[in-house]
Parts: C-alpha cells; sequence; structure tokens
C-alpha cells in the first residue's frame, strides 16, 4: 500500500508492476505526500470522475481499467474515489505542512533565542 510517506522509487516500481506507465509517478507521489495533485488526468482519476479518459494521453487511456483496479489495491481508500475524499485528502496534507512548518519556525526561533555555550 503506498502511502504519503512512499518515496519516488516506491510508486514507480509499484506502478511498474502494475503495468502503468511510470511517467506518472512524479505526480501520484507529489499527491500523495502533498495533496498537490498535477494533471487533468490524474485529478479526473483520483477525483473518481468518469470522464477521466478525456484528460488521458494515448497511454493511459488504453490502461484505464488498470487505473482503476491499482488505486483500489495500492491507495488509502481516503485519498481516491470522489471529490469530497479527494478534497480532505487535500486539505489533510494541507494541514500537515502548515503544522510541520511551524515546528521548524519554533524551533528556529527557540535556537535564535538560545544562550551561546
Amino acid at each position: 500500500m503506498l502511502t504519503q510517506h512512499s518515496t519516488l522509487p516506491e510508486v514507480n516500481d509499484t506502478l511498474r508492476q502494475a503495468g502503468l506507465p511510470t511517467y506518472m509517478g512524479g505526480g501520484l507521489q507529489l499527491y500523495l505526500a502533498t495533496g498537490i495533485c498535477t494533471g487533468g488526468f490524474l485529478t479526473a482519476l483520483l477525483k473518481g470522475d468518469p470522464s477521466a479518459a478525456w484528460y488521458a494521453d494515448d497511454t493511459n487511456a488504453a490502461l484505464i481499467g488498470t487505473w482503476r483496479r491499482f488505486l483500489s489495491s495500492h491507495l488509502p481508500p481516503e485519498s481516491y474515489g470522489s471529490q469530497a475524499r479527494f478534497d480532505q485528502w487535500q486539505d489533510d496534507r494541507r494541514a500537515e505542512r502548515a503544522k510541520a512548518e511551524q515546528l521548524l519556525d519554533d524551533v528556529t526561533e527557540s535556537e535564535r533565542d538560545a544562550d551561546p555555550l
């Protein structure tokens, strides 16, 4: 199962094993990790939009069924399948980024305020 912590090599290996093009790996890994989705095909596919094939290149259009099986076998169910799940996944990743940025700011500030040794 791929997660928001999956690396690009892990995503690409999983795509390769499923017979899907690895050039989609960067966009998929970016979405899983950050909620940022690039490309009309991937966005439509993740939202469960029946018109996803209209956005696909020739390779992916021929693999729509494989993509749907891939999503159900390899992605967290809360990350795809409807507009609501897609939006929630993006919101959750955005909140995680904001929390991490705040922690980094707090650490940086405490280092600035620390007494020198």
